[in-house]
């Protein structure tokens, strides 16, 4: 089975194929809030522990309506 993260040198992706990969991988890496869900840049994360794990929100009233939101579960 050949390997799924083929180069251009391996010729099988040609160069826009390739950038574009590449920002399609880096397009997942980017975190996103656990409460919208909308993404947040890495300068711009909240991270709260709620019972002894790190969540990550884009705002305190997101992490707020996550908190309220587990207390009413």
């Amino acid at each position: 089975m050949e390997d799924e993260k083929s180069t251009v040198e391996e010729g099988s992706l040609n160069s826009s194929e390739e950038a574009f990969m590449k920002g399609y991988d880096d397009e997942e890496k980017i975190p996103e809030c656990e409460e919208c869900g909308s993404r947040i840049d890495e300068e711009q994360i909240l991270k709260v522990e709620i019972d002894g794990e790190e969540h990550i929100f884009c705002t305190k009233v997101c992490a707020q309506e996550y908190e309220e939101s587990l207390a009413t579960e």
